[in-house]
């Protein structure tokens, strides 16, 4: 009976040590790099579009009216892409994103709003976003890195006319245009197992960081010939419009669906894309 203290301790040392891995170890730091770029576009000129395979889309033939003879165009910043660190957050995309100490620089999206030509403007877009990660805290054993498939955002643009009433503000002189995202997806989950303990499931959600919300009112959208609830920017006329995004990492999947709520938690971004501007009158 002596002995009996000593093989329980002996038996809660052993349970206690079993328990400790069974959960996945979950990496508190990762390095991260991000690649994008626009991978397919559709014009009403197709001869004047360009910058398929890039970092800037150019569309339209400047016109007289023009004050610096340009295309329109789609850029995506920095260049280059952005790089750097990010810490794991122990919950969900949602309280990460309230939390700006967890929040990583991801793209931003600038839409030069020059005076083209009547039917030569941006149709559609398809921009592609790849972040790498690689584990820092605990590193990764001998390996480059854990790489999430491409992220595709899929967007529609509307040009709208600077006549009648605006549906984004009815008091704008001229029409803000509208793009609308009509397919992809603003957030990403993998499974990585760091040490051999087990694989954890972390949740990457893209977010508006700078610029306007995602989530576009009714009448926007029924302007831009979408159904209401549908997710997308708009931007103003004769103006540089830029929008930045940042991505968190989380470790619980976010309970709120796409597209509610899409203002807090966002998608490319890692990348997404702007309106196209409103032709001018043929000079």
């Amino acid at each position: 009976m002596k002995r009996l203290p000593k093989v329980l301790a002996l038996a809660a040392a052993v349970l206690a040590t079993a328990s400790a891995h069974a959960l996945p170890t979950i990496v508190s730091n990762w390095s991260y790099s991000l690649a994008t770029t626009w991978t397919a576009a559709d014009s009403e000129n197709p001869p004047t579009l360009s910058g398929v395979g890039s970092k800037q889309l150019k569309w339209g033939t400047p016109s007289a009216l023009s004050t610096n003879g340009l295309q329109s165009a789609l850029t995506i910043g920095p260049d280059p892409d952005p790089s750097g660190e990010v810490s794991t957050f122990i919950g969900s995309p949602l309280q990460a994103i309230l939390n700006p100490g967890f929040w990583a620089d991801g793209n931003s999206l600038t839409h030069s709003n020059n005076i083209i030509k009547p039917n030569g403007s941006l149709l559609t877009a398809v921009l592609n976003s790849t972040l790498t990660l690689e584990a820092l805290n605990p590193p990764t054993p001998g390996e480059p890195g854990e790489i999430l498939p491409p992220l595709q955002i899929d967007i529609k643009f509307k040009e709208t006319l600077n006549s009648g009433t605006c549906a984004v503000n009815p008091y704008d002189a001229q029409c803000p245009d509208i793009f609308t995202i009509v397919g992809g997806s603003l957030n990403a989950s993998f499974s990585y197992d760091v040490d051999g303990t087990g694989a954890q499931t972390y949740f990457v959600s893209v977010f508006p960081s700078f610029g306007e919300v995602l989530d576009l009112p009714p009448a926007v959208c029924i302007a831009a010939g979408e159904a209401p609830g549908c997710r997308g920017f708009t931007t103003e006329e004769n103006q540089e419009n830029t929008l930045a995004f940042s991505f968190v990492v989380s470790t619980q999947q976010s309970q709120i669906p796409e597209p509610a709520s899409l203002a807090l938690v966002g998608f490319a971004l890692l990348g997404a894309g702007l309106a196209r501007r409103r032709a001018a009158p043929k000079a």
